[in-house]
């Protein structure tokens, strides 16, 4: 039943685009001029085919990998959960937050 739903959507759909099309292609030629594709009534959509996987390309070394992150995470003393409070109360704070709840992300460090 959920797939009849689906189909019955997909077919909605189709059915709107091709009504924007017919208006745009009005829009750009007016009615004196008939466009080619406006003389016949457009058939069943043609499915698109299956998008060809492209290659991945191989990923360089980021400074997470080269330990240069981590070491200066490291030497902060605090845990990740500390860090990630920290990096939550100052993009709060760069975005103007409450000032009250600043102070509750500051006590959670404690």
């Amino acid at each position: 039943m959920a797939s009849n739903q689906e189909h019955d959507m997909m077919q909605d759909a189709v059915q709107r685009v091709m009504e924007m099309q017919r208006q745009a292609q009005a829009r750009v030629h007016p009615e004196g001029e008939k466009h080619p594709s406006q003389s016949k009534p457009p058939s069943k959509p043609q499915p698109l085919p299956p998008p060809k996987p492209e290659p991945k390309p191989e990923p360089k070394p980021s400074a997470l990998k080269s330990g240069l992150v981590e070491g200066i995470l490291a030497s902060t003393g605090l845990d990740k959960e500390q860090l990630l409070l920290l990096g939550l109360g100052y993009l709060l704070y760069k975005d103007g937050a409450d000032h009250k709840l600043l102070l509750a992300i500051l006590y959670l460090l404690l």
